[in-house]
């Protein structure tokens, strides 16, 4: 056939249930991570944003308030406040919430240490409960709160989240695929690494790109290759950002033999 379609799995489903986390606590850990600093003196979290996503403040008042936290919120600068860096367009908030419960006024709401969960996992990485642990739908509610800070907030389907160091991307990549979602990871400017978060978890291949140049083409690169054997017969790859699971070679290449009748392979 002049053109065949290939779909190779890209991510796999753990079938998980749910932890004993409540949703804003996987929020705040995903603002945490982002926009937010945790002060090693006076264990206080900050978290800081700018007004240019309005939906994006009314985000972070939501997550706290559900959590049920005192928090205190300021202004921190104003549209046209010159810096270092230039002049600011948006205008800038602050949002303080302390550890411990509340001396003054709001004796009704909590610290951040009341909450069982996010207590033992605050910081600035993703924790092995987020990686190994959580469900798909809490995974996605915890990918979300990274959107909100980091993410390219145009960016139609799915989430592409911004990560500063390399350890945040690959966590990030792995928590993805762990929990049955397809990610890739692109080069963003200086070192910057762009994660891509999709929920599917097959990628399509064709024999033909769109401008009828093949898209399976002979690279000329020295490479060495070794026949892996592990327990379930099959690896998960990344070659360029790119995350595929797959077996031994010899069944794509016997999946591309042409026979009457063969439409598509699948992998």
């Amino acid at each position: 056939h002049d053109q065949c379609k290939f779909y190779i799995p890209v991510a796999y489903n753990n079938n998980r249930k749910d932890i004993d986390a409540m949703d804003c606590e996987l929020q705040l850990l995903g603002l945490l991570i982002t926009d937010g600093t945790l002060n090693k003196i006076s264990n206080a979290i900050t978290i800081t944003q700018s007004e240019r996503h309005q939906f994006v403040i009314d985000y972070i008042n939501r997550v706290l308030n559900s959590c049920g936290l005192k928090f205190t919120k300021s202004k921190i600068r104003e549209k046209g406040h010159k810096t270092n860096i230039g002049v600011c367009k948006y205008a800038s908030y602050r949002w303080t919430i302390s550890k411990g419960k509340p001396r003054g006024r709001d004796k009704d709401k909590i610290g951040w240490g009341s909450l069982p969960w996010f207590s033992l996992n605050a910081g600035k990485k993703i924790p092995h409960d987020i990686k190994h642990k959580v469900s798909k739908r809490q995974f996605m509610i915890f990918a979300e709160a990274l959107h909100m800070g980091y993410g390219v907030k145009n960016f139609k389907t799915g989430y592409k989240i911004c990560c500063g160091n390399i350890e945040l991307a690959n966590d990030l990549q792995f928590a993805a695929i762990n929990n049955g979602l397809s990610s890739n990871m692109l080069k963003g400017s200086n070192s910057v690494k762009l994660v891509t978060i999709h929920d599917k978890g097959f990628r399509s291949v064709t024999t033909k790109a769109k401008d009828r140049k093949k898209a399976f083409q002979k690279q000329e690169i020295e490479e060495q290759s070794w026949c892996l054997e592990t327990v379930n017969k099959t690896l998960v790859i990344r070659h360029n950002g790119r995350v595929s699971i797959t077996g031994n070679c010899q069944i794509i290449v016997r999946g591309m033999r042409i026979f009457e009748g063969k439409e598509n392979c699948f992998i």
